[in-house]
C-alpha cells in the first residue's frame, strides 16, 4: 500500500516583528512511497488544502523572487490591534513541515496540531535567512489534521536590534520623560561639561549617556555657541552612539552635518523650486523616475553652487538655476565650449566645523 504524505508549502509575512512561513515537507523522489502536495497562501477557504486566515491580515502579490507563488500575507500591530492573528490549514496526511524566513525583527508564534500545542517558533535571526525549516511534525496518524499558527505576543530578547545608528535634533519637552531625566541630571551636576573657544566663539559642551526611555537608552549631547556679538546658538542632539570625553566634539559635528543635510537638502527639495511634494504623475513608475531626476538635479546644483562660491560668486541655487535654464534655451555652444564640456574635471568639497 502506498503511503500518502501531505506537503504544504506556504509563505507569508507577519510584521509585528516580521516573519514568514512556508509550510511543507522534505522533497522526495518520484519512485518513493510518498506523494507531495503544494499549497500556496492564495488558496484560501475552509476546505482541505486551503488556508484560513483570521482578521487582521493583508494579502499582497508581485514578489516572485521572495515568496512562494510571489504573494504574501502580512500584518502589523496597527493592522490587528489587540487580537493576535492566526492562520490554519486542514490537510490529509501523516507529516507536515513549516518553512519560513527568520529575520532580525521576528516575533514568536505557537503551533497547534488538532488543537494541541506542539511547539513555539522563534522567527528571530541576526540577519535574514530565507526558507528555513521552522517546524516539522513527528509522524502523525494518516488522517485529517489541522495545523494552526498563532502569534503569542512574545519575542526574542534580541529581536528588533537592527544595529541602526541615529543622530537626531533634540528639542526640550518633545520626549517628556527623557527630558525630565536629563534636566534632573543637569541640576545635580551629573552631566559631563567642557568649555573652549575658537574662531566661531565660546563653546560650552554638555553630554549625558543612557537616559532611559521605554525600552531604550538615549544619549544627549549639546553645545552652546556664543559669538563675538553675544548671540547664543544651541545645538543639541539625541543619539544611540556612545559619547565620551574623546568624541563629544565629533558627535556635535556629526549632528550639525546631519541637520545641514535636513535643512539644506530636504528643505530645498520641498520649498525652493523643486516642489518634491507635488504629485507630478499618477503613474507610480513615472513618479519614481521624476523623483530620481529631481535628486540628481539637486546634487548637480549643489556642486555648481559650491563651485561658484569658490570663485567668489555668491549666487543662490534659485538664481543659478534660472541662469542655467536661460543658457540651455538661448546660448549657442562654441567649439571651445564643447571642448571644455568634454574635458574631465573634479569638484571637491570639504566640510569642517
Amino acid at each position: 500500500m502506498r503511503k500518502k504524505l501531505l506537503v504544504i508549502k506556504k509563505i507569508f509575512i507577519i510584521v509585528l516583528s516580521v516573519f514568514m512561513i512556508i509550510i511543507g515537507a522534505p522533497q522526495v523522489n518520484a519512485n518513493s512511497d510518498y506523494m507531495e502536495i503544494v499549497v500556496n497562501d492564495s488558496e484560501v477557504g475552509d476546505d482541505v488544502n486551503q488556508f484560513t486566515f483570521s482578521n487582521g491580515w493583508v494579502h499582497e502579490g508581485g514578489f516572485p523572487d521572495l515568496f512562494e507563488g510571489g504573494d504574501e500575507h502580512w500584518t502589523t500591530k496597527a493592522v490587528f490591534g489587540e487580537s493576535y492573528p492566526s492562520f490554519s490549514l486542514k490537510f490529509l496526511g501523516n507529516k507536515v513541515t513549516l518553512y519560513g524566513h527568520r529575520v532580525n525583527d521576528g516575533c514568536m508564534a505557537d503551533v497547534y496540531i488538532d488543537d494541541v500545542k506542539v511547539d513555539t517558533i522563534d522567527y528571530y535571526r541576526n540577519g535574514r535567512l530565507n526558507k528555513d525549516v521552522l517546524y516539522q511534525s513527528p509522524d502523525l496518524e494518516n488522517t485529517l489534521h489541522t495545523i494552526r499558527v498563532v502569534l503569542n505576543g512574545e519575542r526574542n530578547e534580541n529581536a528588533g536590534e537592527n544595529n541602526w545608528k541615529y543622530m537626531i535634533t533634540y528639542k526640550e519637552g518633545v520626549i517628556k520623560t527623557a527630558d525630565e531625566y536629563y534636566q534632573t541630571a543637569k541640576e545635580h551636576n551629573d552631566t559631563h561639561r567642557y568649555n573652549e573657544s575658537d574662531k566661531e566663539g565660546k563653546k560650552n559642551y554638555e553630554y549625558y549617556n543612557e537616559i532611559e526611555y521605554r525600552d531604550y537608552k538615549i544619549n544627549i549631547v549639546e553645545m552652546r555657541l556664543t559669538d563675538e556679538e553675544g548671540k547664543v546658538t544651541k545645538f543639541a542632539y539625541a543619539t544611540n552612539l556612545n559619547i565620551t570625553e574623546n568624541n563629544y566634539k565629533k558627535r556635535i559635528g556629526e549632528g550639525r552635518r546631519r541637520w545641514k543635510g535636513e535643512n539644506k537638502g530636504f528643505n530645498d527639495l520641498k520649498n525652493h523650486g523643486y516642489n518634491i511634494k507635488h504629485a507630478y504623475s499618477y503613474n507610480e513608475n513615472a513618479m519614481k523616475v521624476h523623483t530620481v531626476l529631481q535628486l540628481i538635479s539637486h546634487l548637480i546644483m549643489q556642486l555648481v553652487e559650491h563651485y561658484e562660491r569658490t570663485k567668489g560668486r555668491f549666487e543662490t541655487i534659485k538664481e543659478l538655476g534660472y541662469k542655467i535654464k536661460e543658457a540651455l534655451r538661448n546660448k549657442v555652444l562654441s567649439a571651445k565650449d564643447i571642448r571644455d564640456i568634454n574635458r574631465p574635471f573634479q569638484i571637491r568639497r570639504e566640510i569642517s566645523y
